[in-house]
């Protein structure tokens, strides 16, 4: 939850920003995730919280999701994400962030999204895919 309050337009998380972090996982199926870090709060050092490469990148995805973007880039974020979290992940964002232009980049070839329109870089040059 701290992480996701550093995002770039917030500096102080209400208790709805809070409600909305919690949906955002419990949606992802991570609703585990708070209630550990929830546990965590007594605790002398951020330290005693570890997140998985996949909790982690999950975070950052989650991070950006607070801002509400009408535009969201991603590139990369699945590389290295367990592949229930991606799946998870392409679900919620065909669900929940529709209206939204995603912008995707991979060096994967991969048919994680339905795409509208599909472009490829081939020696420095964009394609039409």
């Amino acid at each position: 939850l701290r992480n996701l309050s550093l995002a770039p337009d917030r500096e102080v998380v209400s208790a709805e920003q809070i409600e909305r972090i919690i949906a955002i996982y419990g949606a992802l199926g991570m609703g585990d995730l708070v209630c550990r870090y929830r546990r965590s709060l007594g605790a002398a050092a951020s330290a005693d919280f570890p997140l998985s490469r996949s909790e982690a990148l999950l975070t950052g995805i989650v991070r950006c999701l607070m801002m509400e973007p009408r535009v969201l880039l991603l590139d990369g974020c699945f590389s290295g994400m367990a592949p229930e979290y991606v799946d998870r992940v392409v679900r919620y964002l065909d669900r929940e962030f529709s209206a939204t232009t995603l912008i995707y980049a991979s060096h994967a070839a991969n048919d994680y999204f339905t795409y509208s329109r599909t472009f490829r870089i081939h020696n420095g040059r964009l394609q039409a895919a």
